[in-house]
């Protein structure tokens, strides 16, 4: 019988339906040998996950350094002003560049570079080229021209019409007039994200996953360069101090897109002519992507339609907006680590699964992800709250930085800690959504979720008198209940398997388990922590070097116990955490790799 040619399209006209099996070959892991059941996927997940974790981690420490600096620099009443100005610019790269269309991108490229072959997958990549450049163009002159109507329609809550000091205007009369102006200098930062989410989704696509973590250390370094020459320069040229800041911010985005174009082309990538408009249209791949993308945008930005809320309702009170994103930064750096890492290298895996028809593979995937996205966030939850008070006073309480802002942006941080388990959990479960090529369910959790946050929110803040701490607190239940709407739409699309058994029951009560193996663990994390906060706090007192030694102190003891604790109460999620972090000391040249394992 004669082997039936992969389709035309690579696949994709038979994806749509969950687990319709593709015509393309398992491709074979690092060690040459071929698997079946996605085994080898399952296998180097964790690693793959070390692999981005390593980047994110560059990228979420210059992204510290930068807010050190903004603080340092400005204090929180301009910062208000800033912030809400960077809203716009980096909500639509949250929503749209590096959500939707990367998701989007990843799961159509890695389908077409499977079955039609490499030529076939860069020829995809220049038809999306084709429209998203002048589209994003469109976008930034719509921004720069609507920022009044923009700042006015989100920060509209009363505090951004209070006059600033006389010191901080430099002609600007209000953080109102003040955000208009950095508004339209920092569009154009999402022309360039949109550019480089493309080259990112390409390099994720094909398991490079170190690069796109840590191309945002580049955006950092540039925002914090600008940064501080602006604030030195810029009022000897009649210009507000925070003008190079703002500037730094589009040039940013531009480095970053001219790095990841670099590091794709060494990877292999040649421009391939795309044809006309009329090849692109029609296209299969290329129709996808966009059908994935329309709906994705609102579901990859659940997350941030919700931040939009509450931002608007933090224009309420002065240095609210500050201390909230102040807050959220720092909450970034473990969601990053764990949730951006594991997503990332799962994304592709679970496409593979789906393409091959793998129920099974696809469940065991999602499962591993899910165990490890339970233990490690619930662990760096508690471990986070441990040490939320010297923590941000290490990061932010210098120059215009006051104890009070420390204070309160501690106070706001251990309570979007106790959301990092449903932040991790919404993204997760919206790619497995993604991997089945099925975006209606995610679009209406966050449809749901939007109008849930306003309630939600309007009830914290305003209602029960919260102030600016209802602001996370509704961010994290929103978080919550998201999470778990995802999950029960998820789980009428696995299936069962062929004794009957539900694929969703064994999936969840597996993920649950792990849960409850987590809990015990994350309460030695985060309660050794606290306690060496209380010991260390007593002792050494006030001052950066001693607040530095005790989060230092804090984070060792709570890694430490983790690890005891992980090692005891979960040695299934342990395993491949342990190997995660064997591979990455083999990245360094420390060790050699376990005997019997993959480097061994």
């Amino acid at each position: 019988m004669r082997p039936v040619p992969p389709p035309a399209c690579g696949g994709l006209c038979r994806l749509k339906p969950a687990f319709q099996p593709l015509r393309y070959s398992v491709p074979v892991p690092p060690d040459g040998n071929q698997r079946t059941s996605g085994s080898g996927d399952e296998r180097y997940l964790a690693r793959r996950a070390g692999s981005v974790s390593l980047g994110v981690v560059f990228s979420r420490l210059t992204g510290l350094v930068r807010e050190q600096t903004l603080a340092f620099l400005f204090p929180t009443r301009l910062l208000d002003a800033f912030y809400a100005a960077y809203t716009f610019p980096n909500t639509l790269r949250e929503m749209l560049a590096e959500g939707a269309l990367s998701k989007a991108f990843v799961a159509t490229f890695a389908a077409v570079d499977q079955g039609d072959g490499r030529e076939a997958a860069h020829r995809l990549l220049g038809r999306v080229l084709r429209v998203l450049l002048p589209v994003s163009l469109f976008v930034t002159v719509s921004g720069v021209v609507l920022a009044p109507q923009l700042v006015d329609l989100v920060f509209s809550r009363g505090a951004f019409d209070t006059p600033l000091p006389e010191p901080l205007r430099f002609g600007v009369e209000t953080p109102r007039e003040l955000a208009v102006w950095l508004t339209r200098i920092m569009f154009p930062f999402i022309a360039c994200a949109s550019l480089a989410s493309l080259f990112m989704g390409g390099l994720q696509a094909r398991n490079s996953f170190f690069l796109p973590a840590v191309a945002s250390a580049f955006f950092n370094v540039t925002t914090i360069v600008f940064a501080a020459l602006g604030f030195v320069a810029a009022p000897r040229l009649g210009l507000h101090p925070m003008a190079g800041l703002a500037l730094g911010v589009p040039v940013g985005g531009l480095v970053q897109l001219f790095v990841q174009w670099r590091w794709f082309r060494r990877d292999g990538y040649r421009p391939v002519p795309p044809g006309g408009m009329r090849e692109t249209v029609s296209d299969p791949a290329f129709r996808r992507v966009c059908r994935l993308f329309a709906p994705a945008a609102a579901a990859a930005g659940t997350l941030q339609i919700n931040v939009i809320i509450s931002r608007h309702f933090a224009s309420a009170g002065t240095s609210w907006l500050a201390w909230f994103t102040m807050a959220y930064r720092l909450v970034q750096l473990p969601s990053g680590l764990i949730g951006v890492a594991l997503s990332s290298a799962t994304l592709p895996a679970l496409t593979r699964a789906a393409g091959r028809g793998d129920r099974e593979g696809f469940g065991r995937v999602l499962g591993q992800s899910g165990r490890l996205m339970l233990l490690l966030t619930l662990a760096a939850a508690a471990g986070l709250i441990g040490i939320a008070a010297p923590f941000v006073a290490l990061i932010y309480q210098r120059g215009a930085f006051s104890p009070e802002d420390a204070r309160q942006v501690s106070l706001v941080l251990s309570i979007f800690a106790l959301g990092l388990p449903a932040f991790g959990a919404t993204k997760l479960l919206s790619d497995a959504f993604f991997a089945l090529g099925s975006t209606r369910p995610p679009l209406l959790v966050a449809a749901i979720g939007t109008v849930v946050t306003w309630i939600a929110t309007r009830s914290f803040v305003v209602v029960a008198g919260f102030g600016h701490l209802g602001l996370p607190l509704a961010t994290v239940c929103v978080a919550w209940f998201s999470a778990g709407l995802l999950a029960a739409l998820l789980a009428g699309r696995l299936g069962s398997d062929a004794s009957g058994r539900s694929h969703a029951r064994a999936l969840f009560g597996d993920v649950a388990g792990a849960g409850f193996r987590a809990l015990p663990v994350a309460a030695a994390t985060g309660g050794s922590a606290w306690l060496l906060v209380q010991f260390a706090g007593e002792r050494l007192g006030p001052g950066a070097w001693a607040g530095a030694a005790t989060t230092l102190l804090a984070t060792a003891a709570g890694g430490l116990v983790f690890g005891f604790a992980a090692r005891l109460l979960a040695p299934r999620e342990w395993d491949p955490i342990r190997d995660a972090l064997v591979a990455l000391g083999e990245r360094f040249g420390f060790g050699g790799g376990r005997p019997g394992g993959p480097g061994g």
